[in-house]
């Protein structure tokens, strides 16, 4: 728990300095261009339909070319997504999913271990024949990529 503490006081310290503030700009100006074409896009394949209704070109035609734009619309959102992301990830606001921060917090001065613990913070609990015993955390995946990012920043 203290770790997921300092490492997002860490991010949030490293996103303040100058090369990683523009950054968060570049991401914000690649995510605005993005949300350009992809308005232009949608707007060409609005009017496609309406080329359709107007009957100037066939449904086969239709189907074909709407499904490419279609295409693109997907594709566009996809790297919209990610660029936001990416973004929010060198925001100087930058925080932790705020459901896992609470329940951090929550138990973060506690020194014994409660059921109302485990169920917090434990996936599944896996015991091998050999004895051997394997412990899922529900928040694994958002501890590593917090981890990772905090690494990435103190690299720079």
């Amino acid at each position: 728990m203290n770790v997921c503490i300092d490492k997002e006081e860490t991010v949030r310290r490293m996103n303040a300095k100058t090369n990683n503030l523009k950054k968060y700009d570049i991401y914000g100006k690649e995510a605005d261009r993005i949300r350009k074409e992809l308005q232009k896009t949608t707007e060409v394949k609005a009017g496609i339909f309406e080329d359709y209704r107007d009957k100037l070109i066939d449904e086969e035609q239709y189907v074909q070319i709407s499904g490419k734009y279609a295409d693109k619309i997907k594709e566009l959102t996809a790297r919209l997504d990610e660029m936001l992301k990416a973004q929010a990830a060198y925001s100087r606001e930058y925080h932790i999913d705020e459901e896992w921060k609470e329940v951090v917090e929550k138990y973060l001065n506690k020194r014994k271990l409660t059921r109302e613990m485990v169920e917090a913070f434990v996936d599944k609990v896996v015991v091998h024949e050999d004895a051997r015993v394997d412990v899922y955390l529900k928040y694994d995946d958002v501890l590593n990529d917090l981890k990772i990012l905090s690494a990435e920043r103190e690299a720079v």
